[in-house]
């Protein structure tokens, strides 16, 4: 296959102080693409000073509004708000296509900007489905009902605009086809992808961090589930002992304000509360050991497209609870490489964390199994070719138009 320039948004390059879904697989994306020939072009607002030198950084400038944005403001302020980025990211994408050079673009949809921006640049824009807002709102909006509405109006134009659509799943590209009418759109299902972490000694493991047998790593959100995770734990009879990673974002209770970490703790029996670590946000490769020293990952979403912090359990050969929420049922094979337990559902979740805390022969079976499937379905070269594969195409595609 011919080489290929291939632009990627990410919130940060290489973002090892930020903990993102989009930040860890753009980054395992570049490394598969580099090793594969191709040349990876980032585009980011926040680029790092420690970044790989052969992997070229653009930054995308801070905004800037203009007349015409404040005059639309007036009438629609998301939308002034919304052509405003657009324009900041297009520049970046201008610049980057005069040095170091693109052929194609992959880039996140939201807020309408990758419909906006492909307008702009002479190369196609692939659209990556990584959380529409469709599915997203309900858990993650802050904005009243005409702004959602303005939001997914926007997404609807891009999609449809596009040409051509990568879905981390299938769950995810299905619903976005039908709400949106996207029979036209080319679109491929490419998850993705997962570097199995390299085998260390005891000595690589920093002491201060916690030694436990389940590790939970989200926010604590309605979202992420974490609150489940804590009411699962009082209903535990193995005595498991859980180390909570995430920041506090808070639960939002129907007509009881928001619930913190702290208050949800402390609402703990004593037994339960005294075997729940919880040490806050962490760097990346505090998780990763963390990893290493506890045997069990629990993934508690009420939704997820595709569960990175799922995957990474999986690489790392850790026994997986998880919910059957989204894509997550797709990256596992139940009983075999993860137990699947319903969203929402602190009984099965405890029921299923005790046996595997039980049966350590059995959750080391679960673990090996999910590191066996990352490294045939999941690795980094595999995903990275694929999409390098789909790219190829979309530019043969776009260049017949």
């Amino acid at each position: 296959m011919t080489s290929l320039k291939i632009g990627l948004f990410t919130p940060a390059w290489p973002g090892s102080s930020l903990p993102n879904g989009i930040v860890t697989s753009t980054r395992n994306l570049a490394r598969g693409l580099k090793e594969l020939g191709h040349l990876p072009v980032i585009l980011s607002n926040r680029i790092e000073d420690e970044r790989p030198i052969d992997i070229p950084a653009v930054r995308i400038r801070p905004r800037q509004t203009r007349i015409a944005d404040r005059l639309l403001g007036k009438f629609d302020s998301i939308a002034g708000m919304r052509r405003a980025a657009a324009r900041t990211q297009s520049e970046a994408v201008l610049r980057a296509i005069a040095e170091p050079g693109l052929d194609v673009l992959l880039m996140e949809e939201t807020h309408g900007w990758a419909g906006l921006v492909q307008k702009r640049v002479p190369i196609p824009v692939i659209v990556v489905l990584r959380g529409p807002w469709i599915l997203h709102k309900e858990l993650q909006s802050v904005m009243d009902a005409q702004g959602d509405a303005s939001r997914i109006a926007a997404e609807g134009r891009a999609l449809r605009a596009a040409p051509g659509l990568i879905s981390p799943s299938r769950n995810v590209l299905r619903i976005a086809q039908e709400h949106y009418d996207l029979g036209g759109v080319p679109a491929e299902v490419i998850p993705n992808a997962a570097q199995i972490p390299e085998e260390t000694s005891a000595e690589d493991v920093p002491s201060d961090l916690p030694q436990g047998d389940i590790l939970f790593v989200g926010r604590f959100d309605d979202h992420k589930g974490g609150d489940v995770v804590l009411e699962a734990v009082a209903r535990m009879r193995s005595g498991g002992r859980v180390t909570f990673v995430g920041p506090d974002r808070g639960v939002m209770r129907q007509g009881a304000g928001t619930l913190h970490i702290e208050e949800a703790l402390t609402a703990l029996p004593e037994e339960a509360r005294e075997r729940v670590a919880w040490i806050g946000l962490q760097p990346r490769e505090a998780v990763a050991a963390l990893r290493r020293r506890h045997a069990i990952a629990v993934v508690a979403s009420r939704y997820e497209n595709f569960g990175n912090v799922a995957i990474e359990a999986m690489a790392a050969g850790q026994a997986i609870v998880s919910t059957n929420v989204g894509g997550l049922p797709e990256m596992y094979d139940d009983g075999v490489s993860a137990l699947l337990i319903p969203p929402g559902d602190p009984d099965a979740m405890a029921r299923a964390l005790d046996r595997l805390v039980a049966d350590t022969a059995f959750a080391r079976s679960l673990g090996e199994a999910a590191r066996d499937r990352v490294d045939r379905e999941f690795s980094i070269q595999r995903v990275a070719g694929r999409v390098a594969d789909f790219a190829a195409t979309t530019i043969e595609r776009h260049g017949r138009r």
